[in-house]
């Protein structure tokens, strides 16, 4: 990928389009599901050096290699640009084309990660480039982090970090994957902005109870949980989102094991106990299992970045920002609970699916990555500029 040096006052956006498909390409052609991201870390490592931007690669355990660099501001508590370098396994279904060929053909770049999140890593990376190559003094340090391992939890990456790097701690908000999805509505664009993440109580039970009788209690436990009120206003964006999952608790199986899908704020160790005596009350020998226990975790859009983030996205991109709250979790949830302000927002088009993402297909187009780019770095100088 061919460098350019930082002109001061000067960006060609057209060559900085061209070396984050490069980028990109290069990235997604590098299968990371299995636990090789120091490859990819160390390659965005050289391209920081060369625009003289500090990045460093640290590597806890073997092939599990996470980036953080770090663009010098002002004394305002730092942005983190947050995304990860692994990928959800291709899988064993039928891709219409090689899930690790990098191949960019009809405007698309193809294959595992394109979204999801090396195409968020690449658009940060640009973003990072053009504030250094136009000499944008901003009132805070920026710290981009790529890391490693969370599709498996995050533990060996931004967990790790974390816990070892105060600066990280300190910062105030954080951009990050887990929305900037868009729809069209006959009413016109908008655009998805995460700002909470539910949390997750997953318990393996062993027991001679009937599993339908175990599901009913577990749906009677998180009907008596308040709801959320709907946050987007509209029917049409009503009609586009599965609120019923959005807004309130939820509860599958998966074989044995009950999932809960909880909102921030539930008291999960209330939840457990009632459960878990219901379950013992009726059958003495069950076995109940922790697998899994993660907190829900959300951010006030109150906020001078927030703002900013909705004024910039109808200025550019002529749509609204609705924020919404996944089901699933990702790293965000390690920094919302240190009190810093996460917003999941990766600016995609509409031709750029959801269902991509872990799915079949997994592709990006030029125009959205490119939206992307443009459309973060025009947030981020607008609220952090001097």
């Amino acid at each position: 990928m061919s460098i350019i040096k930082r002109q001061q006052n000067h960006l060609d956006w057209s060559v900085l389009l061209h070396e984050a498909v490069r980028l990109l390409q290069f990235m997604v052609a590098i299968d990371t599901s299995q636990g090789t991201e120091v490859v990819l870390a160390e390659h965005i490592a050289r391209v920081l050096y060369k625009e003289g931007i500090y990045a460093k690669v640290y590597e806890p355990q073997k092939g599990r290699g996470s980036l953080v660099a770090h663009l010098p501001g002002g004394n305002r508590p730092p942005l983190v640009l947050l995304s990860h370098l692994d990928t959800a396994p291709a899988g064993e279904s039928k891709w219409p084309f090689p899930p690790y060929s990098g191949d960019l053909k009809d405007g698309e770049i193809r294959g595992r990660g394109a979204i999801d999140c090396k195409g968020l890593a690449v658009a940060h990376l640009a973003v990072l480039l053009a504030i250094n190559r136009l000499g944008i003094r901003l009132d805070r340090d920026i710290y981009l982090v790529s890391s490693a391992g969370e599709e498996e939890g995050g533990t060996v990456g931004a967990a790790w970090l974390l816990a070892r790097h105060p600066k990280l701690r300190a910062a105030e908000y954080v951009l990050s994957e887990g929305g900037g999805f868009g729809f069209e509505t006959a009413s016109g664009r908008y655009h998805l902005c995460q700002v909470g993440e539910k949390g997750r109580l997953s318990l393996s039970v062993r027991s001679d109870i009937p599993v339908e009788t175990i599901l009913n209690y577990a749906r009677v436990l998180v009907g008596k949980i308040k709801s959320l009120e709907e946050l987007p206003e509209s029917t049409e964006l009503k009609n586009k989102l599965d609120l019923g999952r959005i807004l309130s608790n939820t509860v599958r199986n998966h074989g044995s094991e009950v999932i809960f899908e909880l909102l921030p704020g539930t008291d999960l160790e209330r939840l457990f106990e009632d459960f878990t005596s219901f379950i013992r009350k009726q059958d003495p020998n069950a076995r109940i299992v922790i697998q899994e226990w993660a907190e829900g975790t959300i951010s006030k859009t109150d906020t001078f970045l927030y703002e900013a983030l909705k004024r910039e996205t109808y200025k550019i991109g002529g749509a609204g920002t609705v924020p919404y709250i996944t089901p699933g979790y990702s790293d965000n949830r390690f920094f919302r609970s240190q009190g810093i302000k996460v917003y999941g927002y990766q600016p995609l088009l509409p031709d750029c699916k959801p269902s991509w993402i872990h799915g079949v297909g997994e592709r990006i187009s030029l125009s959205s990555l490119q939206f992307g780019i443009k459309l973060l770095f025009n947030i981020i100088t607008a609220a952090f500029r001097v």
